[in-house]
């Protein structure tokens, strides 16, 4: 977050635990009137990856129904399992643009890995 407030205090804001809806997301950032969705979730040991991504996108896709079709999205995963530790940051870092389909309608995400 840190890095994100040093971005936005040349032209936007960032709102933590944003409300919306029946959920709250983790992080809305304006920067240039542009809102940007960022949802972040951790993987644990006793976590299964796929069962985090799912939950990560079900969450952001509910928030962007809420806020407008066309906002940006970004799911960041924090791979925090002891296994992970010891994995080299050039094998962790991953970034995927992915398409989902609900109610007819496509919609973009990016997940980032880390």
């Amino acid at each position: 977050m840190a890095f994100l407030q040093r971005v936005t205090n040349g032209g936007g804001y960032i709102e933590r635990e944003c409300a919306s809806g029946s959920g709250r997301m983790d992080l809305l950032v304006e920067y240039k009137g542009e809102k940007n969705i960022i949802e972040i979730k951790l993987l644990r040991d006793n976590d299964s990856p796929e069962t985090i991504r799912e939950e990560g996108l079900e969450q952001i896709l509910k928030y962007r129904d809420r806020l407008g079709e066309n906002i940006p999205c970004f799911l960041i995963i924090f791979d925090r399992r002891s296994t992970a530790k010891s994995t080299p940051w050039e094998s962790r870092l991953t970034w995927e643009v992915i398409n989902t389909t609900k109610q007819n309608r496509t919609d973009e995400v990016n997940i980032v890995g880390c």
